[in-house]
This record gives C-alpha cells, structure tokens and sequence, in this order.
C-alpha cells in the first residue's frame, strides 16, 4: 500500500513517465516469504550453531565503519529472524597506536565453519600484527570461537597465540566426526625449486585445541590447501595441495599426528575425492582436458583410470540420494553444468543457464550441493546452480534463478531456510572450510537474505524479463532510447532489500541502490563522459530480489547531448502591429516568446508576434526530444521597421540634394585682369571697384 502510494505521487508530481510494453514486467513481484538482513556491508557468512541448541545460525562479518569490522549472529526465534545480542567488533579501528599493540589495519580476518561431534562451530581466525620495537612485522594467529552466552555474543579463546600461517583448513582427518585445524606456512625454498611448508595439525581436546604437531611437507608454498575427502578408503579425510606445475600432493594423517604428502602426476587443475564402488579414488581434471576416476591407495602411486571423459573444469562435488546413485557435479569451463553418474561417467548435461543468470551475473556462481529440508527419511542431496533444482534422481525443476548471489546453507528450526549471500561483482565467496589467509575483501553491495526453501523452488515471472518505466528519455520509432548527456531514470518498483546493479558501456557501475522500505528507487543512468555523441550504447538494469530472483532490463541508447540548430530572424509588415518571426530548427520543438510555434517537415517554422514601434527583444527557443536547448534572441519592430528602410541610397540622395541647392546658391565672382605694372603690393582698394 504504501508502495502503491509513493509511486501515485511520483507518477502524479513527475514528468511524464514511458509505460513498458504491455508484455513486460513493469514491477518485480513482492516476496512475502523472504528476508533481508539489515543493510551492512557484508565481509563473509557462514552458519553455524552458535547458541548450542541444535539448529543453524547466521553468523556474518560486516563493515560497521569504513575500517572497522563487527561479527553478529542472526537466529530464528518465535518473532522472526532476530540478532542474539549486541555485535562484538573483531577488527578495531585503526588508532595512532602505542608500543606493544596489535595492528589489525590491513590483516587478515575470516569465519572458518568446524564440526565437533557433527556440531557445526563458527571460529574466527585473525593474524594482526605487533607494534613492537625489533619484531617482525608479523606477528600471531589468533583463533577463537564465536559462541552466544548468557545473553552476549562473545569471542572465546580456544588456542594459544601461534606463529603466523599462509591457511588454516578444518578438517576431519580421522574420521571422528570432529574437525582438526591444519595449519601451514611456506618456507624459503630448498634450492631453486623445492619450497617446504611448516604443516601444524591441532587437534581438539575437550574445550580447546592441544599443542600442535608439527610436520614438514614438500608440497610447495603451502599457501591454499583444500579438502580432497576420503580418496584412500582409510577413515577420514585428505587434505590436498595443487603446487608447482600443478602437481597434486595429498597429505593424510598418520600415527602419532604425523602427516604424510604423497604426490601424483604434474598438470592437476582440480581433484576431489570420489566413490569407485565399494572403494574410494580420486576424480581430478587436467591442464590437457581430460577428466579422469583413478584409484589412489595408500602409501601407492595413482592407479590407471577406471573412467575418464574429454572434458575440462572445476569439480564442484558429488551428490548421493536414496536411490545409492552418486554423481560428480563438474563446471564446464563455459559455465554449464554437467552431472556425471560414477563410476560410468555418462554426461548429463544440465538444462541452460536461466536468462536472467547470463543477465545478471557477471561472473561464475557457486553451486549449492545440499539435502533438501523434508526430503524424506533420508534427506536427498539436490544442486541449486545456473537457476535450475536438480535431484539426484536426475529430475530437474524451475527455481529461483540464484543470479547474483551464492547459497550460504541451510539454516534454522528444520534447516527450512537457504541463507544467501548477495554480491554482484566479486563473488568472491569464501570456503567455510577455510583455505588461504587474506586481508577481508567487501563488495560494496554484499548483504544476507534468508529464504523458505519451498520459496527457492518459485521461478521468475517471463524468465526475469523487465522493463520498468523511464523518465528523462524517449522512445524512437525502433524503441530506442534517446536521451540526453545527463542520462535517463529508471523507476524501480521491487521487493525491498533488492539490490540494483546498473551497466552502460563495459562495467557495473560501483555504486549499488537498494530498494527501501517503501518499495519504489529512482536510479539514475548516465552515460560515461566517453561516451561518443550519437553512437548507440546498450544501458542494462538488474535487479536482484532477496530470494535470489534476476530481473533485466535493457536499452539501447542513444546519447544526444549537442544544442539543436537554430537560425531566427524577424519580418514587419508596414502598418502592421505584428512581427513575423520565422527560422529553421531541424526536428525540435520551437517556442517564440513562449508561445509553442509549429514546425513543418522541413523544420521551418514562423509566427507572428505583436511588438510597439521601437526595437524589442524575442527569444526563440528550440529544444530536442530530450531537453536539449538552443537560444536565439531577434530584435523586432511592430508596426513600421525603419530598419528595413534603404538608408543608404536615401542618405546619398539627400547628400545630393543638398549640395545640388548649395550650388545653385552661390554668388558669382568677376575676374579683374592684371595691368601692366602690377608689383604684387597689396594696395587699398576701393569698394566701388568690386
């Protein structure tokens, strides 16, 4: 109602505003059903149970400040989506500093998700440094928990400081069902190749971590470990490194804590572990296109391929329902999505990327693999990717489009809602599991919705196809858009939260609009400043709701930001009261002394104005289609125009005259003849003589 409201007014008060052709979707659809957190600039989110009673929480990082960082809990309770207790800052601002401070400016901060006992604890990993005379710039790994206590969010040590690491990777390693830490840091390298990494594994221990083990690796640098999972068949799961040229090294853990690298052949691009039967291998895909399922037992070299497939990307994961059917999840490295029964490996190709996918996102989506809530006894693992729901018994359904954003998880009472993180150009969604140390990276436009997945499953209306009404331009008869060198508006009718990406040209714009609470954003478009005059450019609108939906709209523009040509001159009749003002002003609309004037075909047009006796300004203005003006002042005379008047030939006739009179009366004068004896002296003369 309010919405409804607003946009009356607006429409009411505004100039007049383009309706969208009757086929397009003038205002995206409300969803009842989702939720957005408050607005902040969001860092990462994972979740969690932070409260300890069983169900998930949102756990998020958020810019409170332009440095500052705070992490916040989100819960389901009995009133809604709710925060438990106030936010704790995890980076401070920056300050002048003091000897023997922490700096955090600049240091790496992030959320890693780890399971005790299947129980799923958000740790908060930060490396500041040390402000101290003679210490290294570096200085110590931070780990805590982040965990809701008698009513506060509170950080809880679980570690004691640490040397500084290049990752930190939880992982279940034994099989136990609680995680380990495996925390590594590269060395100076052996030689000119061999790189060592200081590889720590902390192992739970009641309440907190034990002393480390430590284990020296030639896995290369050691900066970005990954999950492999269970590819040997001995309880627990691998950790692996792709080092240089791109070998694979898996690293296991032995008696005592002790971890042991083992290495496959060069040219690795991606590898997780995978089901071959009744036994365990590795899927891994290579620089030479090729995807292979290999055996790779223990304290043994990789076996020789049990299926492979022509076939190049990054794995995504695997999936397994009721049916006891498994399948890795592959993303081709044009973004589509195959589905590749094991051990067989026939490709199943997934459906297209939705329309308003390819519309919205500018870069590639993270797949979700996930059970779905209330999918039986035994919750059946499905994949949310390219706006598409696919089971494992290979049925595919319309859904959200998920264009620009990643699923977080599941989470809540029943685990019925899918935490999304919005963010348009980084996408740059961090692993929970941890992986490589980086100071925080914040797409301005981040944020966290929360949606009933039964919401998930409801596909855009028109495949997200949009056009919402636009003020400032005009439609030519190709339905273009002409506008001028300030661009043009879009009024945006969508469901609060939705975020509004704007491209003209090559790039989005860096700044993001978020729809209010009333429902309805004006947002502008302008054209770059290099944009050349005339050219075509193609302008695209995206709006991204908090379900995840992608609605695009797109013109094609044409900038016209030149004055329109403009000749005037004005005419009197003798005796007449009226001027006539005439011109030319090509296709523009043309007033004269305010009055609308019309303009022919050709672009002439004339009027007549009445003026007094003696010289009066007129101002003929022409402007284009989309207000651009030109201005021409005339002098007109009303009722005789002596400037008309040949002053020239009229002046000289005069002067004519007027000597001719002159002439004609002048006196005459005798001429008196000289006599002989004249000496040239001047005598008296005597009047009578003249």
């Amino acid at each position: 109602m309010i919405a409804a409201t607003l946009l009356a007014l607006l429409i009411g008060t505004a100039p007049i505003l383009l309706p969208p052709p009757p086929s397009a979707i003038a205002a995206v659809p409300a969803e009842p059903g989702a939720v957005m957190l408050p607005e902040a600039p969001t860092y990462q989110a994972v979740v969690a149970d932070v409260d300890g009673d069983g169900d998930r929480e949102v756990v998020r990082a958020i810019a409170s400040s332009s440095d500052a960082i705070d992490v916040e809990a989100w819960s389901e309770g009995e009133n809604g989506w709710e925060r438990l207790g106030p936010a704790i800052t995890i980076v401070p601002e920056p300050s002048s500093g003091s000897q023997g401070s922490f700096v955090y400016t600049g240091a790496p901060a992030r959320l890693i998700v780890r399971r005790i006992d299947g129980i799923e604890r958000a740790t908060l990993v930060r490396q500041p440094r040390f402000d101290e005379p003679g210490l290294e710039q570096s200085c110590c790994l931070l780990l805590h928990d982040v965990v809701f206590r008698d009513g506060s969010l509170q950080l809880v040590e679980v570690a004691p400081r640490a040397q500084v690491a290049d990752a930190v990777l939880a992982i279940d390693m034994d099989g136990d069902d609680t995680d380990e830490l495996l925390v590594t840091r590269g060395l100076q390298p052996l030689g000119d190749t061999t790189y060592p990494t200081d590889a720590r594994l902390l192992r739970w221990a009641g309440d907190r971590f034990a002393e480390p083990v430590l284990t020296e690796l030639l896995v290369g640098s050691g900066a970005s470990p990954f999950v492999l999972g269970d590819s040997d068949g001995v309880p627990g799961a691998e950790a692996a490194f792709i080092g240089a040229q791109s070998r694979l090294h898996r690293v296991s853990l032995r008696e005592g804590d002790a971890l042991v690298a083992e290495s496959a052949e060069a040219g690795t691009v991606s590898a997780l572990a995978v089901p071959i039967g009744l036994n365990r291998g590795i899927a891994t895909t290579s620089e030479i296109a090729d995807l292979q399922v290999r055996p790779w037992p223990r304290d043994a070299p990789p076996g020789p391929p049990v299926a492979a497939r022509h076939l190049t990307g990054d794995l995504v994961g695997i999936t397994a329902g009721d049916n006891g059917r498994a399948e890795l999840v592959l993303r081709l490295e044009g973004e589509a999505v195959v589905y590749m029964p094991l051990p067989g490996l026939d490709p199943i190709y997934g459906p297209n990327p939705r329309l308003a996918v390819r519309n919205v996102t500018s870069g590639p989506l993270q797949p979700f693999i996930g059970p779905v809530p209330g999918g039986g006894q035994r919750e059946e693992a499905v994949v949310l990717a390219e706006g598409r729901l696919t089971s494992t018994a290979g049925e595919v359904a319309s859904t959200s489009a998920l264009a620009g954003v990643v699923p977080v998880g599941l989470v809540g009472s029943g685990r019925a809602w899918l935490a999304l993180w919005h963010g348009l150009r980084e996408l740059r969604v961090l692993d929970p599991a941890g992986g490589r140390l980086d100071a925080p990276s914040l797409d301005p436009g981040s944020g966290v919705s929360l949606v009933p997945f039964d919401e998930i499953r409801e596909p855009e209306g028109d495949d997200g196809t949009f056009d919402p009404a636009v003020d400032r331009a005009v439609r030519d008869e190709e339905d273009d858009l002409l506008v001028s060198g300030n661009g043009f508006e879009a009024l945006v009718d969508a469901p609060p939260g939705s975020r509004v990406y704007v491209q003209i040209g090559s790039a989005f714009d860096d700044e993001v609009p978020v729809v209010p609470d009333v429902g309805t954003i004006r947002v502008d478009i302008e054209p770059p400043d290099d944009a050349p005059p005339g050219r075509t450019l193609i302008a695209r609108l995206a709006v991204v709701t908090p379900a995840g939906r992608g609605y695009t709209a797109r013109w094609a523009v044409r900038v016209l930001d030149s004055a329109p040509t403009l000749t005037a001159g004005a005419e009197t009749s003798i005796g007449a009261p009226s001027v006539i003002v005439a011109g030319r002003a090509g296709t523009s609309d043309v007033t004269v002394a305010g009055r609308p004037v019309a303009v022919d075909e050709d672009g002439r047009f004339s009027i007549g104005v009445d003026l007094p006796p003696w010289p009066s300004d007129v101002e003929v203005v022409a402007t284009d289609v989309v207000g651009n003006e030109s201005r021409i002042t005339v002098i007109g005379i009303g009722w005789f125009d002596f400037r008309t008047l040949p002053w020239i030939a009229m002046a000289l006739a005069g002067l004519g005259a007027v000597g001719a009179w002159l002439y004609l009366r002048a006196p005459g004068v005798r001429e008196r003849p000289i006599a002989a004896g004249d000496d040239g002296v001047l005598e008296e003369l005597d009047p009578g003589d003249l």
